[in-house]
């Protein structure tokens, strides 16, 4: 049976207080509240600047045992660089999480490409020759002619995922290359997933209790799609 783990793209937000988290949370309680009802997070603050030692043993700290975080590798690699020699970049930002993967409590890295990037196969190629072995690689492409046979080819060679996002309207499952399936619901109000028979699956979160329920009902539907064996769903919550 699959590892379904449901999270969210981070977890400080000033807009979550009431909506999610309990009137009157302090800034120091929102990640201990957050993981009462959510078993990984997508560390999108990782994009912008690297994580502190002190953030990582924080995070290690105060997870449970199952607990698993996954990051969003630096702009400096993907936004800056765009893939292109990025070797002494790679090995700082792996060097800094290597806490959290000592722990056994890392889950993907993921790499989000910037809209403009020009397609190329020898770029993506020359990049995935560059990361050191025995992680959970996944990109998210953002510039949709990198949705093509010989990306899935490349990425399925490296044991790497290509992430399915919810704007692309197709199943996640649809292209299983990996033993991991990392997914992503941007920029909705509502966590819509039409892949189920009879219609979309929708669950709006209206509070905390609501959520926990919606998410144990979510990973049963989704083990029912016998999908690999690992899979990270981050949505947002807005």
């Amino acid at each position: 049976m699959a590892v379904i783990r449901v999270g969210c793209s981070g977890y400080y937000y000033g807009h979550w207080k009431v909506r999610f988290y309990p009137e009157g949370s302090k800034n120091t309680e929102l990640f201990d509240l957050y993981k009462e009802c959510f078993d990984t997070v997508e560390i999108n603050a990782a994009f912008y600047h690297n994580p502190t030692g002190r953030q990582v043993e924080s995070w290690i700290g105060k997870s449970g045992s199952e607990f698993a975080f996954s990051f969003k590798a630096p702009r400096s690699i993907t936004h800056y660089k765009r893939f292109f020699e990025c070797r002494d970049d790679i090995a700082l930002f792996l060097h800094l999480i290597k806490p959290v993967r000592e722990a056994r409590k890392l889950g993907c890295i993921l790499f989000q490409s910037p809209l403009s990037l020009q397609y190329s196969v020898k770029l993506i190629e020359r990049f995935t020759y560059e990361l050191p072995e025995g992680y959970r690689y996944a990109f998210e492409f953002r510039n949709w002619e990198y949705c093509c046979e010989r990306i899935y080819g490349l990425l399925a060679e490296r044991g790497m995922d290509f992430a399915w996002i919810s704007d692309q309207d197709r199943s996640p499952f649809e292209r299983v290359i990996a033993k991991f399936k990392y997914t992503a619901a941007r920029r909705r109000i509502e966590i819509r997933l039409a892949i189920f028979p009879g219609g979309a699956f929708r669950a709006g979160v209206k509070d905390r209790e609501h959520g926990r329920r919606r998410i144990l009902l979510l990973q049963q539907r989704l083990q029912r799609l016998r999908p690999p064996r690992c899979i990270e769903f981050a949505p947002d919550i807005t």
